[in-house]
Parts: C-alpha cells; sequence; structure tokens
C-alpha cells in the first residue's frame, strides 16, 4: 500500500511538472508570436540608427556601410542599399559581395543593365 501511495505522488508530481511545462511553452510560444510580428521593423529601425551613429564616428566603416545596405535591402529601400553597397565599393573596390548586392539593388529598381554590370563584376572579383 505504501508503495502504491508513493507510485501516485509522483505520478502527480509528473503530471504537475509537465502541466506547467505546457503551459510555459505555451506562454513563450505566444510571446515569440506576438513579438515578431511588431518588432522587425522596430528593430531593423534601431539597428539602422546604430550603424548611422557608427558611421558619423567612423565614416570608413566597411562592415557599417555593407550591413546597412542589406538592413536597407530587406527593408525595401533600394535607393539607400545602393548607396550603401557603392559606398563599399569605394573603400574596397573588389568586394565581391558588395558588387552581388549592388546587382540585386539595381534589379530590384528594375535598372537591368546596371544590374547585369554588378553581377558580371561580382564575378570576376569572387574569390572562389
Amino acid at each position: 500500500m505504501k508503495n502504491l501511495l508513493l507510485r501516485g505522488n509522483a505520478i502527480t508530481r509528473r503530471y504537475r511538472y509537465f502541466g506547467f511545462l505546457g503551459i510555459s511553452v505555451f506562454f513563450s510560444f505566444q510571446i515569440t508570436l506576438s513579438s515578431s510580428n511588431i518588432t522587425p521593423d522596430i528593430r531593423d529601425k534601431e539597428i539602422i540608427k546604430k550603424y548611422q551613429a557608427i558611421l558619423l564616428d567612423d565614416p570608413s566603416n566597411l562592415n557599417a556601410h555593407f550591413n546597412l545596405g542589406i538592413l536597407y535591402y530587406k527593408n525595401a529601400h533600394f535607393d539607400e542599399a545602393t548607396r550603401e553597397f557603392k559606398k563599399v565599393l569605394e573603400i574596397n573596390p573588389n568586394d565581391a559581395e558588395a558588387y552581388y548586392n549592388l546587382g540585386n539593388s539595381y534589379n530590384k529598381k528594375a535598372q537591368y543593365d546596371d544590374a547585369i554590370k554588378a553581377y558580371k563584376k561580382s564575378l570576376v572579383d569572387s574569390p572562389t
């Protein structure tokens, strides 16, 4: 009888644990869904501001220009993305990734001749 009671208590504790676990997973899933629906634009805007602040201190920061270009492209600001990738290429004229992303930006702006030139240049400058 004593073993049966101990076993029953253990089973009850397991169900209670898994019940709490299920509730916490449910709520964390809900929080993730709600935050992902609200914050991407806000997060990108904050990151853009931080990169712009970096560029005020160091205008030749290659990574900041490149990452800004990616963020602008991701948010469909293709003119700004084009500008940033061109700045990367002013600093490092052989950056194949910058040429490739510049080509993508031109393509989105329907500047197909410029896109083809940038893509070709990315292939010439590509290290692989």
